[in-house]
C-alpha cells in the first residue's frame, strides 16, 4: 500500500497517497487521520494500484461542505454556507498543486455524507472536475433537489452515487428523505445531457458502514467511465 505524505496547500492540511494515474480529491474532517491510506488500500484491493488519493481537511464540517445555510441534523448543528469558499480553495490552491505534481491527470471530486453532497454540488457548479463520487451524500438537505432541477452540470462528466440500504429507515425526519432524494437525483442525472454516465449503487448497511470501501468502489467506477468516454486515450485498461 502506498504511504501518505502530509502537505500544506493554501493553508489547508492535505494527505496524499501518490500514484501515476487519476487524482481522486476527497474532502474530509480533520478529526480522521489515516483516511487517505485507508481509501488507497481499498482501491488497491479492487485492483487499482495507480490512483492518486488526495484528502483535504476542513475545520468545520457543517460549514465548509454546505453550499448554503440550511437545517442540520439538530438545532445545535445547522448547515452553513462555506461550500463556495471551499470550492474556491480547490480552484485557487488545490488544483494548481495537483496540476504541478500530477500533470495531465483527470481530477474527480469525491466525498462521503455532507462531503459527498459537496462533491456533487462542486461538479454541477463548476467546470473543475471530470466527474464526481457522492457516497451516502446528504441529499436530504433543504433545497437540494430544486437546485439540481435548475442547475445541470457545468461540463461533461460521470457521476457515481451510492447509499446504504438502511439509511432511509431512520426516524430522523430530515435524513429519512435520503432515499427518495438520492433516487430523484439519479433521475435528474439521467436527464442531464452533460452527464454521459452515471450510476446509483445500493450497499448493505447504514450510513457509517465501510465508508472507505464505498468511496473506493465509486472511484474505480468513475475513472473507468471517464476513461471509456475518452476512448481510452488517458490510460490503457
Amino acid at each position: 500500500m502506498s504511504k501518505s505524505s502530509v502537505v500544506t496547500v493554501g493553508s489547508r492540511e492535505c494527505s496524499v497517497c501518490p500514484g501515476s494515474g487519476p487524482v481522486m480529491l476527497v474532502g474530509d474532517s480533520h478529526e480522521r487521520p489515516g483516511y487517505c491510506e485507508a481509501i488507497a488500500s481499498e482501491c488497491e484491493a479492487l485492483g487499482r494500484l495507480d490512483m492518486t488519493v488526495m484528502v483535504f481537511e476542513t475545520e468545520d464540517w457543517d460549514r465548509d461542505f454546505s453550499p448554503w445555510n440550511a437545517r442540520g441534523m439538530d438545532d445545535e448543528h445547522p448547515l452553513g454556507d462555506g461550500g463556495p469558499d471551499t470550492l474556491n480553495w480547490i480552484k485557487e490552491h488545490g488544483l494548481p498543486y495537483i496540476n504541478e505534481r500530477f500533470p495531465g491527470q483527470p481530477v474527480i471530486i469525491c466525498g462521503y455524507s455532507l462531503a459527498g453532497l459537496f462533491a456533487l454540488w462542486g461538479f454541477l457548479s463548476s467546470d473543475l472536475f471530470e466527474g464526481a463520487v457522492c457516497c451516502s451524500g446528504s441529499l436530504w438537505m433543504d433545497g437540494w433537489i430544486p437546485f439540481m432541477e435548475e442547475h445541470p452540470a457545468a461540463r461533461e462528466g460521470a457521476v457515481y452515487l451510492s447509499l446504504g440500504g438502511k439509511e432511509e429507515k431512520t426516524p430522523h425526519p430530515l435524513v429519512s428523505r435520503i432515499g427518495d432524494c438520492t433516487r430523484r437525483a439519479d433521475v435528474l442525472l439521467e436527464k442531464d445531457p452533460s452527464v454521459y454516465s452515471h450510476k446509483l449503487e445500493m450497499n448493505k448497511g447504514g450510513h457509517f458502514a465501510d465508508s472507505a470501501k464505498r468511496l473506493a468502489k465509486g472511484m474505480v467506477w468513475a475513472d473507468a467511465a471517464v476513461n471509456k468516454h475518452c476512448d481510452g486515450t488517458r490510460r490503457s485498461e
